[in-house]
């Protein structure tokens, strides 16, 4: 089974606010990050 990675809360705050003000989808962004 893989572990699961932890992310810090800064950088899913930064990766929220890349979703929100993007016209690209949400998967899209999840990939190029």
């Amino acid at each position: 089974m893989a572990t699961r990675r932890k992310y810090a809360t800064e950088f899913k705050r930064e990766a929220v606010q890349l979703v929100r003000s993007s016209s690209q989808p949400a998967s899209q962004i999840a990939r190029d990050l």
